[in-house]
């Protein structure tokens, strides 16, 4: 595989300023996805369970042929 040439300047004004703005929005995403992977969620799947449901990746392997997975 070849490697990707690039023609950015990482010192450049633009690329600071853009690099400034991305930072909080890529916090904010961390903090989203920890939120929704939390074990706080373990609740919902717990009234799940005792509902006798099935969660959506029991179904999908339920459906799934065993040999076919890789």
């Amino acid at each position: 595989m070849y490697p990707i040439q690039s023609n950015i300047n990482t010192q450049s004004a633009d690329f600071t300023a853009n690099k400034q703005a991305y930072q909080p929005l890529l916090e904010q995403w961390r903090q989203r996805m920890t939120e929704v992977t939390h074990p706080a969620a373990n609740k919902a799947i717990e009234k799940h369970k005792q509902r006798g449901k099935l969660l959506a990746r029991e179904r999908v392997n339920q459906l799934l042929d065993a040999n076919t997975l890789s």
